[in-house]
């Protein structure tokens, strides 16, 4: 058995910081996601989703376009890492790493 570790998302971009390693840009965001159903009552309900996306400039990802606010739809495979904060605590982080990135809107 093949297993699969494949992503898409599609919303709005909330906070978007960028820096660089190396040569590269790397575009570290958080993308909306809502999902609409109904509840037993019968009205219509939205719950909305923040996931951490982590773009990195090249082949098919622009990062330098990239606006707070703007839609898109990513492309990538979710990740998992550990890392150390300032107060010495250990923590545990799940993002996505984005291979593709296409803005819908602005």
């Amino acid at each position: 058995m093949e297993y699969i570790n494949k992503v898409q998302l599609r919303g709005r971009i909330g906070y978007l910081r960028r820096r660089t390693v190396g040569d590269k840009e790397v575009a570290s965001f958080s993308v909306a996601v809502e999902e609409t159903f109904r509840k037993r009552t019968g009205e219509m309900a939205t719950v909305t989703t923040w996931i951490d996306c982590d773009a990195w400039s090249g082949q098919n990802v622009d990062t330098a376009t990239l606006e707070s606010g703007c839609e898109v739809e990513a492309f990538g495979r979710i990740s998992n890492r550990k890392y150390t904060n300032s107060d010495g605590q250990e923590r545990k982080v799940t993002e996505v790493k984005v291979f593709e990135l296409c803005i819908l809107a602005y």
